[in-house]
């Protein structure tokens, strides 16, 4: 829980060298296309190329079996419509068979399924290597090919339907093949060449045994029809290559787009007011994060300067209830970045509105966690400015449950750092909900300001409710500057008296009232009488047992069931 490698390993948290690092880095090369890309695109760590390599693998393994599947499919109808065919004239079971085998076009239909079938058998087992899918890939074209250039071989194929047959076939196996199976534009010439000259060498033998002078079928007439196929077939394989080059160049560019220096992104996490949270994979250490995008103005110097800042302080903290913060940069739309541990739990406003009010050793084990993070923070100088339910997680990490984490710095604030010249005149940042009322009356936010948003929350924890229900901005400025919220003893019985005391001390409107420091207020929090009471197996146990709630979405309470009440859980 302590500073990350991470950071050592992609990049320096520094802004500039950031950015320069990314510059270097890379384009990730095309593996399932099987082309080698520029020296300049290639990653330089080898392990980059390994991770890329999997995931193409996995690629050309779905879209093969994909291809394989839908090629058995199809020649199992045809199939079928022959054999209805012959059933409809009275052929029995015997003759079908042998028809199967011995008659054209059935014998073709017959073949094709059978090598499809087992291509698509093997190509289904969980996990095959590379170079095994590029040879089922390689033994299914050239063996259709091969089932077709028999059937010309061995029947009479200058009069309907065999002849017609032939060359369709061998182009829609040619397109076909480089339209759904991911290969480079030389693989696909590799396998589809072999099909128009195979075709010439035996449309030359069969015209020298079967056309002679004097027939009705002129030697003109021959070649030209030889002439004709050729250029069918060579303009198939052209359109191939093309196609696999084309479909190549889109999927090495989709892979950049979803690349943001060492870090792939595989989709949207989350969204809140300051930005959008992915899910990511670095690509050396193959390891989840979260990359969280802020919104800002595009090319804002300002903005960019105030991020960079700020990040650099935020990466500092090394405190185990706080989020760990990796890396950071800014992209080329002047948009500013940040990698973070990516966690497993859920916020504490989830966990409320599934499972109503905490029990009040639950609820001092995470404001006193909170407060852990906050003295780090504070005595560095930063102010988190946006503690609310939905900025604290409860995590299952190390084995352990219920570990609390602070998340989301995106609005901190450097006490000793110039802030002022960097924010604008007048900008209100927060979430009204839990901001102090000094903030909301336009006054500097301090250390203290974190410590009313922090009895906000708690508040919250323990009656289930938010700390003011106002219906609109100006009414909860309102009640933030001039309500005092009811005691949570009054909604919910049962409080106990000492930490409903922390909680409301924190919520104090005169900053000088509330808790001195974030230590201070942790020491009272863990002097309450339910402290220590919230364990690790206790923890546990609660995150086995699921939530106790009606058909109708409403929370089972020993109370009226408004979601006030206590739960009847544990």
């Amino acid at each position: 829980r302590g500073p990350s490698p991470v950071a050592a390993l992609d990049a320096t948290v520094d802004g500039p060298a950031t950015r320069a690092w990314q510059a270097r880095a890379p384009r990730a090369p095309d593996a399932s296309d099987g082309a080698a890309p520029d020296d300049d695109s290639r990653p330089a760590p080898i392990l980059a190329g390994r991770h890329d390599d999997e995931q193409s693998r996995a690629y050309l393994q779905r879209r093969l079996r994909g291809m394989l599947g839908a090629s058995a499919v199809v020649l199992a109808a045809g199939l079928g419509a022959l054999t209805a065919e012959a059933a409809l004239l009275g052929t029995g079971p015997r003759q079908v068979l042998s028809n199967w085998l011995l008659r054209y076009p059935d014998s073709l239909f017959f073949g094709a399924f059978c090598l499809a079938g087992l291509c698509f058998a093997l190509a289904r087992k969980r996990r095959l290597r590379r170079r095994e899918l590029l040879t089922i890939d390689a033994v299914f074209a050239l063996g259709m090919f091969a089932l077709v250039l028999v059937q010309f071989a061995t029947f009479p194929h200058w009069s309907f339907p065999g002849y017609t047959v032939t060359v369709p076939a061998l182009a829609v196996i040619i397109l076909g093949r480089a339209a759904l199976v991911p290969s480079s534009e030389w693989r696909t010439l590799a396998l589809s060449v072999p099909a128009p000259l195979a075709l010439l060498v035996l449309q030359q033998l069969e015209g020298k045994s079967w056309i002679a002078p004097g027939q009705a079928f002129p030697r003109s007439h021959f070649d030209s029809v030889v002439l004709l196929d050729q250029v069918v077939l060579w303009w198939a394989v052209g359109m191939a290559a093309w196609t696999s080059r084309l479909q190549g160049g889109l999927r090495r560019r989709a892979r950049e787009a979803r690349r943001l220096g060492a870090y792939e992104l595989e989709g949207c996490i989350g969204r809140g007011a300051t930005g959008e949270v992915y899910r990511a994979t670095h690509s050396l250490l193959k390891r989840p994060t979260a990359v969280k995008f802020l919104r800002a103005e595009a090319g804002d110097p300002r903005h960019a300067e105030r991020f960079e800042r700020e990040v650099r302080q935020t990466s500092r903290l090394s405190h185990p209830n706080t989020v760990s913060v990796w890396d950071y940069g800014i992209t080329v739309d002047g948009i500013g970045y940040y990698a973070m541990e990516l966690l497993e739990g859920r916020t504490l406003k989830e966990v409320v509105k599934s499972e109503g009010p905490m029990p009040a050793a639950r609820v001092i084990h995470v404001l006193s966690s909170v407060c852990g993070a906050l003295v780090e923070a504070h005595a560095m100088g930063l102010i988190h400015r946006d503690i609310k339910p939905a900025n604290v997680m409860l995590c299952r990490q190390g084995g352990e449950d219920d570990v609390v984490k602070l998340l989301d710095f995106g609005l901190v604030k450097d006490l000793g750092g110039g802030d002022g010249t960097l924010t604008l005149e007048g900008q209100l940042v927060g979430t009204p909900e839990t901001m102090p009322p000094e903030v909301l009356a336009g006054e500097a936010p301090g250390t203290r300001s974190d410590l009313y948003s922090l009895g906000a929350v708690g508040w919250y924890l323990l009656t289930g409710r938010r700390l003011f229900d106002a219906g609109s901005a100006v009414a909860m400025i309102h009640a933030h500057g001039f309500e005092t919220p009811p005691a949570p003893s009054e909604l919910v019985p049962g409080v106990p008296a000492d930490l409903e005391a922390v909680v409301l001390r924190a919520l104090a409107k005169n900053p000088a009232d509330r808790w001195s420091s974030a230590a201070a207020m942790r020491e009272e929090l863990l002097q309450c009488a339910e402290a220590g009471r919230w364990t690790a197996r206790e923890a546990a146990l609660w995150a086995a047992m699921p939530p106790l709630v009606q058909a109708d979405g409403a929370d089972r309470t020993d109370g009226v069931g408004d979601g006030t009440a206590r739960p009847l859980r544990g």
